[in-house]
């Protein structure tokens, strides 16, 4: 009996797998990475309004369901987003996303950034990696007689991930000339360049991961002042913080260790399936004891692939333990500051830092403003630095033309009636005005703190 394909699905009640939609949202997901926040569904948006707009007579009879009636009680704009939500649910099941997203995609002004993003993210490496293989494998084909063109490739691959098996090596000096070349070329051009763009590639199902992981094991929220937001969340142990952002890298390199083992085994016949783990996980860490010597023409074409993708995999694994140590460091101390009660230390250390950012604004002994505490917090976190934020403290008090600790209208208006050297003379008189008020304040008190005692 001859079945339609997904015809047994339907029959045991379970829906068949379709694997176009599958590939057009990793590629969906791929664009969107490399795209600025919401702009990727922006273009889908307009794409969909598009569809519902062109050829409106036939839109009717494609819908799969009829329009949903007016309720009691729905003014004009809701009921307009109904209909939209509605059209959206039916188109979207009628086109692959990925064809949306290719009709909004006209190389428009405002469009033409987004267009060099993506090609600095994935087409510009690969065109230098592509360049890159090319000069290696018609240099060293031409230096080294005895070597294929297969093994010019490979050696081509060893030198630029850095694993270097020694099983081919250059023989006379010209080559060994340009093997120097073709090392610090890879090392410093080609191969940050692809790691970028493999991790554009994987960082959709690493995010998903993540995302499957957090909803496992969600993390506890913290309200601060009981307002219904959550100011942050409480920090899990050390093992389930690197657990949950390790694991989905984790996973993909060791899956492709394991698939890359069982096709060195097929290509290489006295390899059993530990010595193709054991060369797998020697390339990925960049050892290389060259202790197990390729010798099949096809598994060192595939050695090239392997050796690229293991080392930047690995690398990533080792990038990001570092960065989430140093996030989750940075966290701790965030939420220490935020969990801090108010003593006479804060207080003292805190109008101490805004007295250095604002030497010349003179205190009524009342404490801190609000946002005061909030750019001290800032810069005791190090989000930000004492250096980026005096040349804007600068720029306030040259705006603030009549001295008063404030910008507005008045300032706006002396700026208008006033020429550049009437401006240049007031603000001098300023600064030597705020400079005697200074003088005199920490001549006679420095800061009449009001702290209370409890």
């Amino acid at each position: 009996m001859i079945c339609r394909p997904g015809a047994r699905h339907r029959k045991e009640g379970r829906r068949p797998v379709n694997v176009v939609a599958l590939v057009c949202r990793y590629l969906r997901a791929i664009w969107a990475a490399a795209m600025p926040a919401n702009e990727f569904q922006t273009r889908i948006d307009d794409a969909i309004i598009t569809e519902m707009t062109n050829d409106a007579p036939n839109k009717e009879s494609s819908m799969q369901s009829p329009l949903p009636e007016p309720a009691s009680g729905v003014d004009e704009e809701n009921m307009a987003i109904l209909i939209q939500k509605h059209a959206r649910g039916s188109l979207v099941r009628r086109t692959p996303l990925v064809v949306l997203a290719a009709r909004s995609y006209e190389p428009q002004d405002e469009h033409r950034a987004n267009i060099r993003a993506c090609f600095r993210a994935i087409g510009h490496p690969f065109v230098v990696y592509v360049l890159y293989m090319l000069t290696g494998v018609l240099f060293f084909w031409l230096l080294e007689p005895d070597w294929t063109v297969v093994d010019s490739l490979y050696f081509t691959s060893m030198t630029m991930t850095t694993v270097g098996y020694g099983d081919l090596s250059p023989s006379s000096t010209g080559c060994r000339v340009f093997t120097l070349f073709m090392i610090f070329g890879g090392i410093i051009f080609v191969l940050p360049r692809l790691a970028f763009m493999l991790g554009s590639l994987t960082l959709p199902l690493s995010a998903s991961g993540r995302r499957f992981l957090e909803r496992l094991s969600p993390q506890t929220p913290v309200d601060l002042n009981g307002d219904g937001t959550i100011d942050y969340y409480k920090p899990r142990h050390a093992v389930l913080f690197y657990a949950k952002n390790l694991l989905p890298s984790v996973v993909l390199t060791v899956s492709v260790q394991l698939i890359s083992s069982g096709i060195y085994v097929a290509l290489e016949p006295e390899w059993d399936y530990f010595d193709g783990v054991y060369h797998s996980l020697v390339t990925a860490t960049t050892v290389g004891y060259g202790d197990q010597t390729i010798t099949n023409q096809k598994a060192k074409v595939w050695a090239c692939v392997h050796m690229l993708v293991s080392v930047i995999f690995f690398g990533e694994i080792l990038t990001t333990v570092s960065v989430l140590g140093e996030e989750r460091a940075a966290n701790a101390r965030r939420i220490k500051e935020l969990e801090r009660e108010l003593d006479k230390h804060l207080l003292m250390k805190s109008i101490k830092r805004a007295m250095s950012l604002r030497p010349r604004v003179q205190r009524d002994g009342e404490g801190l403003t609000e946002l005061e505490f909030v750019v001290i917090m800032l810069l005791e976190l190090g989000y930000v630095d004492e250096p980026a934020i005096t040349p804007f403290v600068k720029q306030f008090r040259k705006l603030d033309v009549d001295g008063n600790g404030r910008i507005g209208l008045e300032d706006l208006k002396v700026l208008e009636e006033n020429s550049a050297s009437s401006l240049a003379e007031l603000r001098k008189k300023q600064a030597m005005r705020s400079s005697f008020q200074l003088t005199s304040l920490s001549q006679s008190t420095k800061v009449d703190f009001k702290v209370s005692s409890n």
